[in-house]
């Protein structure tokens, strides 16, 4: 599967992350030792480049033509996550401290990042079900047409990344397997629970969006290509 990305920026701006752990020293007196090791342990790596909460900042050339990795995690246990650092500007990572999350902060805006993302579909079977998903949340395709899907079901104790998700699903439901549920989201703009049963999945991804408009996913079944803009 391949990823493709737009040319519009300039090579030469560089973006900025930083953590914001004002909090977590506060619950702990300000004190280094105090932090659990869990914390302590906690690693980012942007682009090779180490940050952890006790680093300095790290400066990270921005490229809309590729896509970007962040690995995040501690100990043995690390997730890749894809992103596009596209734009020159500063964002702050703040801990999540009741379950060693993140989220991460746009600091012109003074904003939250939330994940929105539009998708189109390209030489879709129009005779099949497509069902994309945002973490625990997901919204029925109509290849026809581009469709928005936000998080409008995440809760304010998540990770600031998220599972991408591209499935094909069965049109009715067979009570002898295993039955998924998602918060979907429909035309009303409200949300309910439904079941799925998932025949196959085209795509998987843990998705780290760097701003709150929402990007284009674009995705060809014919070549297998997943596009991003």
């Amino acid at each position: 599967m391949a990823f493709l990305l737009p040319n519009v920026i300039n090579a030469q701006d560089y973006a900025i992350f930083t953590i914001d752990s004002t909090r977590l020293f506060l619950e702990r007196n300000h004190k280094t030792q105090n932090l659990p090791n869990y914390v302590t342990q906690q690693e980012w790596y942007i682009n090779g480049q180490k940050m952890t909460f006790l680093s300095d900042t790290v400066k990270v050339r921005v490229n809309a033509q590729q896509m970007d990795t962040i690995l995040f995690g501690w100990g043995n246990n690390f997730d890749t996550l894809l992103c596009n650092i596209s734009q020159p500007k500063e964002y702050r990572l703040f801990y999540i401290a009741c379950c060693s999350a993140f989220n991460i902060q746009d600091v012109a805006l003074g904003k939250f990042i939330s994940g929105n993302v539009n998708f189109e579909l390209k030489n879709s079977d129009t005779s099949k079900r497509y069902l994309a998903l945002l973490s625990d949340s997901g919204i029925l395709l109509n290849g026809q047409m581009k469709d928005t899907l936000t998080d409008h079901c995440r809760s304010a104790m998540s990770n600031s990344f998220y599972k991408l998700e591209l499935k094909e699903i069965y049109s009715t439901i067979d009570s002898t397997k295993i039955t998924e549920e998602t918060c979907l989201q429909t035309s009303s703009k409200d949300a309910i629970y439904f079941n799925y049963q998932t025949k196959r999945t085209f795509f998987s991804i843990n998705y780290f969006p760097l701003s709150s408009q929402p990007e284009k996913i674009i995705y060809d079944f014919e070549s297998g290509e997943l596009r991003i803009e």
